[in-house]
């Protein structure tokens, strides 16, 4: 009877620290407008209209935007800055499909954020001391 209630408690105590530890994660999209080049760390504002900052790691997963034409001509969104984010978003699936280091992509979220270009992401739901969540993978969106 006892191994029962280890087990249970042992199932319990498994239960809620992964719960912790994997806090889970929560995709969104950011209008940015900042981005750190020594925190590698890209602010913005969400839909909602709050600011955000996730912070771009080694192992954040780049993912392909598809089709580059999909951020839309300057007629569209009356930006005469559109076509920095539609070349940002060629660069990236270049960078992507070449298998290139975080410090492109950095330097590319930079680019974004100096024109206020947009990214989608999925980030954890934990942020750090300073408020900042953790990229786990993130992509230019139009």
């Amino acid at each position: 009877m006892n191994h029962r209630l280890v087990g249970a408690a042992l199932a319990v105590a498994v239960t809620v620290v992964s719960g912790a530890v994997f806090g889970g994660n929560q995709a969104g999209s950011l209008q940015t407008f900042a981005f750190d080049a020594t925190t590698a760390t890209v602010s913005g504002m969400t839909p909602a209209s709050t600011y955000e900052a996730v912070r771009h790691y080694p192992a954040t997963l780049n993912r392909l935007i598809g089709d580059p034409d999909w951020i839309p001509a300057p007629s569209e969104i009356g930006d005469p800055d559109w076509y920095v984010c539609r070349d940002v978003a060629m660069q990236w699936n270049v960078a992507v499909l070449q298998a290139r280091n975080a410090q492109v992509f950095r330097d590319l979220l930079g680019r974004s954020a100096s024109v206020g270009c947009k990214i989608e992401y999925t980030r954890n739901t934990t942020p750090d001391a300073n408020g900042v969540f953790e990229l786990l993978s993130v992509r230019p969106l139009r």
